[in-house]
Parts: structure tokens; C-alpha cells; sequence
């Protein structure tokens, strides 16, 4: 982080903080926003844990117990450990302060004539717009805004494209995944699958990388443990009617059914089974009828051979 991306203020979003930290103790909570505010003053944080205590005013010993949930909101990168949205919120800052600057110093020079001192009160007033617009109210677990989206357009192109086909899951995508509690592997088929199949305007986008974030989120929010990293998927309706189904067939020949009529397409594992069990009770009382004749036969034999000489 250069001096120039020195902001006075850190944008500051609390009910995405509180959302953010939903479950954590005192003590992890207050370690996860003095790094966030260290970050935010000095850039990438240091990796070795014992200044990460010291940054967090705890223990060396007691760091260690809550890093490992503070640990999931950074990344390592080559320069040190990153919350991704704060440095998002941080270039956001910046490419407002340069939009107001520059809008400043077009104004002034318009009005002085384009001499120096033109230069001069653009830069001042350009100062005071970046401390009292470029940061807002802030928020260390950063969340999309419609400011953020203007300050982008400055640098986007201005022509939106369809998904690149060599767009690939990249270390630093996959990390952003990872800090959403998805799955990167699965999450970024979906996304491509989706994207590439869409058609017309919605299937061009300014900012893929954004689209990206965005639907890592999205997908957190609308199914958390069902494509959570760590977490077995359990089997689907369809794939459990479809094992109910292959056992009532291969259960036929258990019951003396072998020859009994395969499963009609629309019929249910349910309606297959009821169907089995009453041709299994029709079966049994025709071979009790068939058998009742003999039954009778030996009944009455048995009865002759008992009369008294």
C-alpha cells in the first residue's frame, strides 16, 4: 500500500460486521477488527502469529485459540495476510477520490483559465471532496454498494463481453470461494455452465471478476451446508426414489414374484410395491384353494384308519 492509498476514514458497514461474526466470542471478535483496522492503516498484515498477537493486544498463547476462526476471513498472499473486501473497499476510495479530484481540477481551470493556481485549489478541494465522500460509512466485512459501482466505472471498459473461454479457476478465484464456505471446484462449473448457456444482454457483463464474488455469495446465502466445503451432500429425492425402485425389482424373486410385471414409467416405488404385495396375497390364496382338496383327502383317511376292529 502506497501513501497515496492512505485514506482518513475506513468504510464501515456494521450489520454486515455483525452478520459477518454471527456465533464468535468477545475476544475473537474485537482480534478480527483490530487487524481489519491495522490492515487499513499499514496494508497486508505481518504472517508470523506473535505481531499478529501484539496487533491484536492478546497473548501470544491466546491469539493462537482465536486465529483459528479469525484465520478464514485473510488470505495469504506474497506481501502478507488480506481481507479481499477491505482492499476492494480501499481501491473503491481511491477511484472516488481520483473522480472528484480530476472533476475539481476540469472546473477550476475552466474557471481560472488553466493556470497554476487552477492546479493549485483543484488539488485542495479535490482533498476535502476525498475526506468527506471517498469515505463514507464505513465496514470491515465489506459489502456491495451502488456508490462502489459508479467509482468502477471509471475503470471498466465501456463495452460488456460474454464469459472469456479461457476464463479459469485461478488461485486467487478459488480463494474467494473458500472465503464464502463453498465449493470452488463445484461452484465455478455452475458458473460457467450457466454464463456460457445464457443468452442476450444479461449473458454480457462489464466486470466478471465482480460477477464472480457476487455469485460466491449468492450461493452461500441460498443454500449454507448444502454445498459447504467439509460437509457430505446428502442423496436427492430422485436418486433415493431410484434406489427405492431398483430394490422392489430385485426383491420379485425373494417373494416368488420372479415373473411379476416390470415397473410402469409413471408408476412410483410406492404404487410398485402395493402392486407387488397384491399379486403376493392373490398367489397365497390360490395355493391354499388348490391345496384344501388334498387337505380334506388326507383328513379322511387318517379318520378311516382309525375306526376300532
Amino acid at each position: 500500500m502506497s501513501k497515496g492509498d492512505s485514506m482518513p476514514m475506513l468504510p464501515w458497514f456494521h450489520r454486515d460486521f455483525l452478520a459477518a461474526t454471527q456465533g464468535w466470542t468477545l475476544a475473537e471478535t474485537g482480534a478480527y477488527f483490530l487487524l481489519l483496522g491495522a490492515q487499513w492503516e499499514m496494508g497486508p498484515l505481518p504472517l508470523d502469529k506473535t505481531s499478529l498477537a501484539a496487533i491484536s493486544r492478546t497473548s501470544p498463547r491466546e491469539f493462537t485459540k482465536l486465529w483459528s476462526k479469525v484465520s478464514r476471513k485473510f488470505v495469504t498472499t506474497a506481501d502478507g495476510l488480506l481481507n479481499r473486501r477491505l482492499e476492494e473497499h480501499r481501491r473503491d476510495a481511491a477511484l472516488r477520490r481520483d473522480a472528484h479530484r480530476q472533476g475539481a481540477r476540469k472546473t477550476n481551470a475552466k474557471r481560472w483559465g488553466g493556470s497554476s493556481l487552477s492546479d493549485t485549489l483543484s488539488e485542495s478541494l479535490s482533498d476535502t471532496l476525498t475526506e468527506s465522500l471517498s469515505v463514507s460509512p464505513p465496514s470491515p466485512s465489506p459489502s456491495p454498494s451502488a456508490r462502489r459501482g459508479e467509482a468502477r466505472a471509471c475503470a471498466r471498459p465501456a463495452t460488456a463481453t460474454r464469459l472469456p473461454d479461457g476464463w479459469e479457476l485461478t488461485e486467487e478465484r478459488r480463494q474467494i470461494a473458500m472465503q464464502e464456505r463453498v465449493d470452488p471446484e463445484r461452484t465455478f462449473a455452475k458458473f460457467c455452465d450457466y454464463w456460457r448457456a445464457a443468452s442476450g444482454a444479461k449473458a454480457r457483463k462489464l466486470d466478471w471478476e465482480a460477477t464472480w464474488r457476487n455469485w460466491c455469495r449468492t450461493e452461500a446465502d441460498r443454500s449454507p451446508g448444502l454445498h459447504s466445503i467439509g460437509k457430505a451432500r446428502g442423496p436427492s429425492p430422485e436418486a433415493m426414489e431410484r434406489e427405492a425402485m431398483r430394490k422392489l425389482v430385485a426383491r420379485r424373486s425373494e417373494i416368488g414374484l420372479a415373473h411379476f410385471r416390470e415397473p410402469r414409467p409413471d408408476e412410483t416405488a410406492e404404487q410398485y410395491r402395493l402392486a407387488q404385495d397384491a399379486e403376493f396375497k392373490r398367489l397365497e390364496r390360490e395355493r391354499v384353494e388348490r391345496a384344501r382338496p388334498v387337505a380334506n383327502l388326507v383328513t379322511q383317511l387318517a379318520a378311516t384308519k382309525k375306526v376300532p376292529r
